[in-house]
């Protein structure tokens, strides 16, 4: 699989990722007087993430309090770039969208009966054969499962990532077009393909961001159906 990949041609989302991580390395002030400051920065996320969770009326608030870190641990990827803290924060990050589904039906369905009549359909709808809930039962119960019971991932093990690229070359004069093959080695965790299963050959944090809309879209029509049937 990890073979396959290094033949594979530079893809778009690769490179949102290679000038994510550059615009971030030379635009931002990532000092390391800046780094010795993360627990101020960790401070301010969490006191946005209190004002946040004060706004959100919702019945699935436990819920999306559980999503709320998912997106903070997707975040913390986006700018690891030493390869074991990497790890860690995939780790957590996928145990946190599991746990979304269990605070759901551990205590916000426990809080209210038609709530739990709800969640209890979505529930069965997720683990059906439904395309459209393939990230559910593809990705976020198996790569959960993948880590906590067997730690593994199905994430390229290694911070650099050797892919091949395609130039393609116009001569001016002729309007010939050639190509140019060359190997690159992507590091500092630039780009983290999958190697198999859903989403395979994608940045993982792509596809964990996938996992994380997937969530707020599901808790959303959560709440609207029950808004419905409470007004009947």
């Amino acid at each position: 699989m990890i073979d396959n990949l290094q033949s594979n041609i530079i893809s778009a989302n690769l490179m949102w990722h290679i000038v994510h991580k550059v615009d971030r390395k030379f635009h931002e002030d990532w000092s390391s007087k800046a780094r010795n400051d993360a627990d101020c920065l960790v401070i301010t996320v969490y006191r946005d993430k209190a004002e946040k969770s004060a706004e959100i009326n919702e019945m699935t608030h436990a819920a999306r309090e559980v999503l709320l870190d998912a997106r903070l641990a997707l975040d913390m990827l986006q700018t690891e770039t030493d390869p074991d803290r990497w790890r860690v924060h995939w780790a957590g990050g996928v145990a946190l969208l599991r746990a979304v589904g269990h605070v759901l039906l551990n205590v916000d369905q426990r809080a209210n009966v038609e709530l739990a009549k709800i969640g209890d359909e979505a529930h069965r709808r997720w683990r059906s054969a439904d395309p459209s809930h393939a990230v559910y039962r593809d990705f976020i119960l198996e790569e959960r499962n993948n880590i906590l019971k067997e730690y593994r991932s199905k994430v390229h093990p290694l911070a650099e990532v050797p892919m091949a690229i395609r130039l393609t070359l116009v001569n001016p004069e002729t309007g010939e077009v050639s190509y140019l093959d060359q190997i690159a080695d992507f590091d500092e965790n630039l780009f983290r393909p999958l190697v198999e299963g859903y989403g395979e050959g994608e940045d993982a944090r792509d596809v964990f961001e996938e996992a994380i809309n997937w969530w707020e879209r599901e808790l959303a029509a959560i709440d609207k159906e029950l808004s419905i049937r409470l007004r009947r």
